[in-house]
């Protein structure tokens, strides 16, 4: 697999990671409005539980997101350094299209 390949599924990956940890986000939130409206001990206890949980899987898939992001970053680097005219065209021609865009 290539480079860009490789480099492309590490981009997906790390839209999926943050798509799951945006429903981790709004599901911690939701967790913690309904342990502040529940005044029973016995459900506030596990809904404290339910939240570090939650909270622990969110720190997990953080670091993760940040490895996937460094490994992403270094494929992008190795890229640049083994076909540097190549990287430098296609920059120049992603500015010349967002400048175009940002002009309309």
């Amino acid at each position: 697999m290539s480079d860009a390949a490789h480099l492309k599924r590490d981009l997906d990956a790390i839209k999926d990671d943050l798509s799951s940890l945006k429903s981790d986000v709004a599901g911690a939130l939701k967790d913690l409005v309904d342990a502040g409206k529940s005044e029973a001990g016995e459900a506030r206890d596990r809904l404290e539980r339910a939240i570090r949980d939650r909270l622990d899987r969110l720190g997990e898939r953080a670091e993760d997101l940040g490895r996937r992001g460094r490994r992403a970053m270094d494929g992008l680097e190795r890229q640049i350094e083994e076909k540097p005219l190549q990287s430098l065209a296609i920059a120049f021609g992603v500015g010349l299209l967002v400048g175009a865009i940002l002009r309309k």
